[in-house]
């Protein structure tokens, strides 16, 4: 439920800044923003669900190993979410980067 919950507010985010800019009269700037904020959540959302893939299974696994053996487990399992977790927002933010970038390109080739 967590990611849903985060997927809409940064859904929500960019629609409010494309909104705040485009009724301030700008056309061109109404224009990049459109391009620049799609960009920016695909790849923030890209990024995150690349990243979770990546570090699901055999990476949490081998990272988290040695925590488990002491704790029957439960460490194991914290440890999974952490990772998991962190690595998510790690992706989510360098796609998102990414895919604003992505948008600039795209804006600029269409001008």
């Amino acid at each position: 439920a967590g990611g849903w919950i985060g997927t809409a507010i940064g859904g929500g985010a960019s629609y409010m800044k494309v909104q705040d800019v485009c009724t301030a009269g700008n056309a061109e700037a109404c224009k990049r923003v459109k391009f620049t904020e799609s960009g920016g959540f695909a790849g923030g959302l890209a990024g995150g669900v690349g990243a979770s893939y990546l570090l699901s299974g055999a990476a949490v696994g081998t990272i988290c190993a040695g925590l488990s053996i002491g704790t029957l487990g439960a460490a194991g399992v914290v440890c999974g979410v952490l990772v998991i977790g962190a690595g998510s927002l790690a992706g989510g933010l360098v796609g998102g980067i990414a895919g604003e970038m992505a948008g600039e390109v795209i804006y600029e080739g269409l001008k």
